[in-house]
């Protein structure tokens, strides 16, 4: 991601990422920066998405999907025919906002979609 428009001065960001310690220098490796408009308000929330194993085509979409909407909170992926929880790859995070729930809304079913 690309962060320029997110620096400037007095700005209030939160950086996910991790420090680095080399030739006795300290350096901050951002990962993700985001800026106060997009951080939660409420408690930190989960979101839960009920899928097949076998359905592979929703799967790759709800991925694509849920990479374009990086952020703070926890998704998790639940496959029903074998119960089994997992994290999507490379992704530590997402936002959860209106627009998301109502894409993955039409691609697994509104009732496939939740969020504690």
């Amino acid at each position: 991601d690309n962060c320029s428009q997110l620096l400037r001065t007095g700005a209030v960001l939160l950086l996910r990422g991790r420090v680095s310690s080399k030739d006795d220098s300290l350096k901050l490796l951002a990962e993700a920066v985001f800026s106060a408009e997009q951080l939660p308000e409420a408690s930190p929330q989960t979101l839960y998405i009920n899928l097949h194993s076998a359905d592979t085509a929703r799967i790759s979409a709800v991925n694509d999907l849920l990479h374009s909407y990086a952020g703070m909170s926890a998704v998790r992926i639940c496959y029903m025919d074998s119960r089994k929880v997992f994290r999507p790859n490379g992704l530590r995070g997402v936002r959860i906002c209106t627009d998301l729930t109502a894409k993955l809304a039409k691609i697994c079913g509104k009732s496939n979609i939740i969020i504690k």
